[in-house]
């Protein structure tokens, strides 16, 4: 762009521009209010027309529609190890910042770690390699944080037959 700089055009200050001001929304003049008069119109509409809480409640306590598992304690400290969680059923788990994941039954008896390739190994919680000695710590320290600092979240335990594996949370 070539040329001289050009003065923009002057218009006095405490004097209102004539015509209006142009918002791309062509001739039409927008109403004083900005449409907030419409706004409440339509938002008195929608919570007029709500669907009766009742109806929603009984959708919400169906059988079928409760989970079987839920997180219902978790710590964030994935600022140096990961994520511990406590589900529903007691057990517990954390998600390691190195993509692993060690798993702990609600009887704190049986340990399943899962590698990072999803590879599933089963432990005791007497007998597992020491290359897992400081997570299994670290997942201790967790679960006692958890039982003994956060409340539990959720309703109660559905029951669910026979569980071949542990659930863990994919990330």
């Amino acid at each position: 762009m070539s040329g001289r700089a050009r003065a923009l055009n002057a218009v006095p200050e405490n004097k209102p521009v004539e015509g209006g001001i142009d918002r791309g929304i062509g001739l039409a003049k927008m109403p004083e209010d900005g449409y907030l008069s419409e706004l409440y119109e339509q938002i008195t509409s929608l919570l007029s027309a709500r669907v009766p809480e009742r109806q929603l409640r009984v959708e919400d306590e169906a059988p079928e529609a409760m989970p079987i598992f839920w997180v219902s304690k978790w710590v964030d400290y994935s600022d140096k190890y990961g994520i511990g969680y406590q589900l529903c059923d007691n057990s517990v788990g954390v998600l390691f910042n190195d993509s692993s994941k060690l798993v702990l039954d609600e009887a704190g008896n049986e340990l399943t770690y899962i590698e990072k390739n999803e590879k599933e190994n089963y432990y005791g919680i007497d007998c597992y390699p020491d290359s897992l000695a400081k997570k299994v710590t670290l997942l201790q320290y967790f679960r006692r944080y958890m039982n003994e600092h956060l409340i539990k979240a959720g309703a109660h335990v559905v029951e669910k037959g026979n569980i071949a594996a542990l659930d863990y949370i994919y990330v």
